[in-house]
């Protein structure tokens, strides 16, 4: 028993907890403190963004660079209230383009939308204690757009007799129109993507505007074997597929491919800019009278 005795008294004392809780409280600084959205967002690119396919990249960080960081840059996080993404939101809203029409309703939305992730991510990782977005009744934009117009076989009948006067946008349109594919997946086309004497094309992979010098998403390497500097996977698992083509397209294709001069089988078919194909659908439409869609309608 006095062994045991004289073990406890060497013991060092401990302090009570009510004297250790300060100092650990006192000595932990809650980075958003000091973080301004400069910081956040770049952390939020860094980490949620970079992974993006490069067309969803391209798209965030327009929006981003043009429409939330102008009017944020510089201010504390927790210094931002609802007030002032109210008036911002009034700004967006205001907005036009440089044609000088108003912005789309869905853009607009989408624009809000991407403020709102970032307060949630700054409430998820930082413990923001609130979104300041989440407090306006009023928002802004749609989700959904309105009824899209859309052409009869009639309307195309008349709008490609126009575009056959600049063969190389006439043989994408007739690509687009025969077949359905998206914009990106047209241009990411290339001679061994069709498979001529079964008059099929593999869709695999879809071409974005965005300048990238390698490809973001993370691939297999099976998929990384084919894909090229700046292509991805198409949108959507169920956008693997194999067209099958009208024999009508088939004579058209080959009849482009050898107007090309010096043509390489590796190059894409369609090396087409998409403002060169906005000008180009307006001024076909212009001249047609046929409804006005968009280059994905």
């Amino acid at each position: 028993f006095r062994l045991i005795e004289e073990k406890e008294k060497e013991k060092p004392p401990v302090p009570a907890p009510s004297i250790i809780a300060p100092a650990i409280k006192s000595s932990k600084v809650n980075p958003l403190e000091t973080m301004t959205m400069d910081e956040l967002i770049a952390e939020y690119i860094k980490l949620e963004v970079s992974g993006a396919k490069a067309s969803t990249q391209t798209t965030k960080l327009n929006i981003i660079n043009k429409k939330i960081l102008p009017y944020f840059t510089g201010r504390r996080v927790i210094d931002i209230k609802t007030v002032d993404v109210k008036n911002w939101l009034a700004i967006i809203n205001q907005m036009e383009t440089a044609e000088g029409y108003g912005l789309a309703d869905t853009y607009k939305y989408t624009i809000q939308g991407q403020l709102n992730t970032i307060f949630n991510y700054a409430m998820e990782i930082h413990e923001l204690p609130v979104n300041p977005l989440s407090r306006i009744k009023k928002k802004i934009g749609k989700k959904y757009a309105d009824k899209q117009e859309f052409w009869e076989l009639k309307d195309y009948a008349l709008f490609r007799k126009v575009a056959a006067e600049k063969p190389k946008f006439f043989y994408y349109w007739e690509l687009l129109y025969w077949t359905g594919m998206r914009c990106g997946e047209a241009k990411a086309i290339r001679y061994s993507d069709i498979l001529w004497d079964k008059k099929v094309i593999r869709i695999y992979k879809t071409l974005s505007n965005a300048n990238v010098s390698e490809p973001t998403v993370k691939l297999s390497k099976k998929k990384a074997k084919k894909l090229q500097d700046g292509e991805t996977d198409p949108k959507a698992n169920s956008s693997y597929r194999d067209i099958h083509l009208p024999q009508i397209l088939v004579d058209e294709l080959k009849e482009y491919v050898d107007s090309i001069y010096d043509f390489n089988p590796n190059d894409y078919l369609f090396n087409l800019s998409k403002s060169s194909l906005h000008r180009e659908l307006d001024r076909c439409i212009a001249e047609t009278g046929v409804p006005d869609i968009t280059v994905h309608g």
